[in-house]
């Protein structure tokens, strides 16, 4: 009779992390799992506030375990794990932990079904509501959290998964999420509306907008485009909006030749009015915040627009692996915009690095923020912008034009659809460039201090 063999070290179920990982939260994201695609269903009553969902999560998991946690601010009302009823409870500020019927073993699918209800313009995080709701249109966005306050997930940008949100509200609304819109039907005195992420998306660039909004389609072959912008805008306005929105195409064009191919099959962008909320680079739908055409279109609206659309790479296709490397999405669009801004009639890049320079004395607190480890909380976005794209600016003075589009180019196509780290562009622009540049990082990203204005330090030359 053949003995049974004894489990193997390390393999008996235990409980998944509360956190991916990340020092800066350590509460975000969770362990224990791999998240592959989100279809989410949810349905907006105006009158009352509520929300209710259905959320399916395809997922796989990396280690044996007895029960894993979800990142989620709402109340759940059911939750399976691959067809049978887990128990589940809720712990701390946004934990939901779900104890599945059987242990989850190493290395298996799972799909794991909550069904939930809640007030989403109650809940907080970051220390604020990023759920807005006056008079009851509706919209969520907010960096680096907010998903969590209307989809149960993994929420961390080194999880990144694929996403289909449908969304039903009254029948004269229309709902608009990341993404392209892949179905609408009106039935009764409801409208359902579907988009689709089809590449990996970083959770925190995930949105939705609930209300009365105008669309404009512009499909051509190769990129499908869907522009749209709340109601009530002014005749004037519109035409900004459409004129800005309408350019995409060509900054992203502008964008290619720098960067390499645009990363994605669809264009898109969302212009909010009525409701204050930030500009963010949603994955090939960036939400533009009213105030970006308020003034008509001029240089400083367009330099927005493409600080955002330089997120559809460095951002939305290649996405921080830990927060602490934010400036390699903030500091590379900050720099697109400068360079974009040179092109078109305005100073040059070293003129913009050096009027930042100068903007802030030897004895400022700014310059004790490093941006390549700038701390969780406010300063977490203080340098990572400017800083970051001094950094770039050096780094192009330092290596030449043609070795620092190389270095860009490759970035962007080596870590393509993945996540990166600041140890990695380090060692791209070492490899490329022939030069020993540790020290060279080490003054603008990890020193909390004011770069000597030097060569060396990548300043130009006088």
């Amino acid at each position: 009779m053949a003995l049974a063999m004894p489990p193997a070290i390390g393999s008996e179920p235990r409980p998944g992390g509360a956190g991916i990982g990340d020092p800066y939260f350590p509460k975000d994201g969770n362990g224990g799992y791999r998240v592959r695609h989100y279809d989410i269903k949810v349905r907006y009553a105006p009158d009352s506030g509520r929300l209710f969902g259905d959320a399916v999560i395809a997922a796989r998991s990396t280690k044996s375990m007895s029960r894993f946690n979800l990142d989620f601010l709402l109340r759940p009302l059911r939750v399976t794990v691959n067809g049978e009823r887990a128990e589940f409870r809720i712990r701390g500020r946004h934990e939901l932990v779900v104890v599945p019927a059987r242990p989850i073993r190493a290395d298996r699918r799972l799909r794991i079904e909550v069904r939930y209800r809640g007030h989403p313009e109650r809940a907080e995080i970051d220390g604020g509501r990023p759920w807005r709701s006056p008079g009851r249109p509706a919209f969520v966005n907010a960096e680096p959290h907010s998903a969590t306050i209307w989809i149960p997930l993994n929420d961390h940008p080194s999880d990144k998964a694929t996403y289909d949100v449908t969304a039903v509200v009254p029948r004269a609304w229309k709902a608009v999420s990341a993404g392209r819109l892949v179905g609408h039907h009106r039935a009764g005195t409801h409208s359902a509306w579907h988009w689709r992420v089809d590449e990996p998306m970083a959770s925190y660039q995930q949105f939705l907008g609930l209300g009365r909004y105008h669309f404009r389609r512009d499909d051509r072959p190769g990129l499908t485009s869907l522009f749209a912008w709340s109601s009530g805008f002014s005749d004037r306005m519109i035409r900004h909006i459409r004129i800005g929105l309408g350019n995409s195409r060509s900054y992203l064009r502008w964008l290619g030749k720098r960067l390499g191919p645009y990363p994605f099959h669809h264009i898109g962008g969302v212009v909010v009015g009525g409701i204050d909320v930030p500009t963010i680079e949603s994955q090939s739908a960036p939400v533009y915040g009213r105030y970006v055409f308020r003034y008509g279109y001029p240089a400083q609206a367009r330099q927005i627009m493409v600080h955002e659309l330089a997120h559809q790479w460095f951002g939305a296709s290649v996405t921080v692996r830990r927060w602490r490397y934010l400036w390699l999405q903030e500091g590379f669009a900050t720099y697109l915009g400068w360079w974009f801004a040179a092109a078109h009639g305005g100073p040059s890049a070293d003129e913009q690095m050096l009027s930042t320079y100068r903007l802030y004395p030897r004895d400022a607190h700014w310059w004790t923020i490093p941006p390549g480890n700038p701390g969780p909380g406010p300063s977490l976005f203080r340098s990572v912008y400017d800083r970051g794209a001094m950094t770039l600016q050096g780094l192009r003075n330092r290596v030449g034009l043609p070795d620092f589009r190389r270095i860009l180019l490759s970035f962007a196509r080596e870590h393509r659809y993945g996540t990166a780290t600041t140890q990695q562009f380090v060692r791209l622009a070492e490899r490329v460039s022939g030069q020993d540049l540790s020290r060279f990082f080490r003054v603008w990203l990890f020193r909390p201090k004011r770069p000597a204005p030097t060569v060396a330090n990548g300043f130009p030359a006088t």
